[in-house]
């Protein structure tokens, strides 16, 4: 679960760079070099894959456990309901 979430992270990251990089360059009227993009795309990589570990800490386990539970409280009621 949290190998989806980082490779997520990672993704927003690669997108967000040129476009943050961009909206500056447009703001401040100049052309910023490509390597503020990867720093920039590393930036909010970095910080979004934090902010999912965070979370998922919190959070992510009790809610997976829950899933879990019920998906196999669901299959045990399902396989009483065809024994004979």
């Amino acid at each position: 679960m949290k190998l989806i979430g980082h490779i997520g992270t990672g993704v927003v990251g690669r997108l967000a760079g040129p476009a943050i990089v961009a909206g500056v360059g447009a703001l401040v009227g100049a052309t910023l070099p490509a390597g503020a993009a990867v720093i920039a795309g590393l930036a909010v990589g970095t910080a979004l894959a934090y902010g999912f570990d965070w979370a998922y800490d919190k959070w992510g386990r009790d809610i997976v456990n829950d899933v879990g539970d019920a998906v196999t409280r669901f299959f045990g009621n399902l396989k009483s309901a065809f024994s004979f």
